[in-house]
């Protein structure tokens, strides 16, 4: 009887969390009609030990840009505010609408663009988006947390050397190719919805938590890198490849 009402408790969240997701699906792949798109600079210089980036409703996005600095773009068409907060060796952007807090087919589009120095390794990066996405792709950094509320974290090509932090309320986590040498540690938090890593290293130390209902692994035991997993309504799904 609990494994019946385990898997109809995961059907039934899954359910709740695709119907969440939908509109967001739509919503970052369609245009929208009589939207101006408008482009806007919001940083551009040296990169900081320390970067935030958050927005309410968007898509955040990171990947290589340009030798020498780091540059932060907004696409986005409706309305939109931001603010840009550096202090010695961090800076802080936060994007959002004026009427934040709903999803829908006529919400503003936004895409938050960082674009980090070729050759250079990241210090701190912080990630958050209330309702959205966040893909980072062939960048390396010290240190890499994530956060998002609906939605969904997506990491191709990614080098963290000390520590990273990825956590979703409801939606997915998604990391294909991560480094992490043998003195680093990962922490997946799930809270509906599913979490799958492939990992470029032989083995690694895996520890489950929450409520999951599957969870497969394919990393030979080792002493490190550590990676903690806890999904408490879902899957995750772990690999490794030496």
């Amino acid at each position: 009887m609990t494994g019946f009402r385990g898997r109809l408790l995961l059907g039934a969240a899954l359910v709740a969390a695709a119907m969440v997701l939908a509109p967001l699906v739509f919503w970052r792949t369609l245009p929208l009609a009589g939207c101006e798109a408008r482009r806007a600079t919001l940083y551009q210089g040296p990169l900081p030990e320390r970067l935030e980036l958050l927005v309410d409703v968007g898509v955040l996005r990171i990947q290589p840009g340009q030798a020498g600095e780091a540059v932060v773009v907004a696409e986005y068409c409706g309305g939109v505010a931001w603010s840009v907060d550096a202090a010695g060796e961090a800076v802080r952007i936060v994007v959002e609408h004026p009427e934040s807090g709903r999803v829908s087919l006529g919400a503003p589009r936004l895409v938050v663009t960082l674009y980090l120095p070729r050759g250079l390794t990241a210090g701190e990066l912080r990630l958050e988006a209330g309702t959205g996405a966040v893909e980072v792709r062939g960048v390396e950094a010290a240190a890499l947390t994530v956060r998002v509320g609906v939605g969904g974290v997506e990491g191709r090509g990614v080098r963290v050397l000390r520590v990273l932090n990825v956590s979703v309320g409801v939606g997915s986590i998604v990391f294909d190719g991560l480094y992490m040498p043998v003195n680093a540690s990962a922490s997946l938090v799930v809270g509906v919805g599913s979490a799958a890593l492939t990992l470029d290293a032989e083995g690694a130390a895996v520890e489950a938590g929450g409520g999951l209902q599957s969870l497969h692994t394919a990393c030979r035991p080792a002493a490190g890198p550590v990676l903690r997993v806890r999904v408490e309504v879902g899957s995750a799904d772990i690999a490794c490849r030496g």
